[in-house]
């Protein structure tokens, strides 16, 4: 099946899904680069 670009905000929308999904999971945000937890000084810095 081909895909077309009508199909674009559906595929990011369902990506953001799963992302808000694994956060919760974890229970934390999974998305946040470690260099930016650690320019901001948050718990997520493993440094």
């Amino acid at each position: 099946m081909a895909r077309s670009a009508d199909d674009t905000p559906l595929s990011w929308s369902r990506a953001g899904s799963i992302r808000l999904a694994r956060a919760i999971d974890a229970g934390r945000p999974i998305d946040t680069p470690e260099l930016v937890a650690c320019r901001y000084g948050t718990s997520l810095c493993r440094r």
